[in-house]
């Protein structure tokens, strides 16, 4: 028996948004964009809240993919096809 009594299984059963949102946050799919500005950046998601740092032109990172409409609007960031 688990430590919460069974309670949280079943508040996924019934449809919790809170809980089926965290149970779905580790299977979202990840974006793969590229800085192409000539210094360093960091930028804020605001979907997440996360940092991200392009420490040096061409620098590829991962983000999450509700932060990822708000970075699109930042002119140095493109999004890598096919990662």
């Amino acid at each position: 028996m688990g430590c919460c009594g069974g309670r949280r299984a079943r508040l996924r059963q019934r449809g919790d948004p809170l809980v089926r949102a965290a149970a779905g946050a580790g299977d979202r799919q990840r974006v793969t964009i590229r800085y192409e500005g000539r210094t360093r950046l960091t930028a804020i998601g605001p979907g997440t809240g996360a940092s991200y740092s392009f420490s040096h032109p061409g620098a590829v990172l991962s983000v999450d993919p509700r932060d990822w409409r708000a970075l699109a609007a930042l002119p140095k960031l493109r999004r890598v096809k096919g990662r």
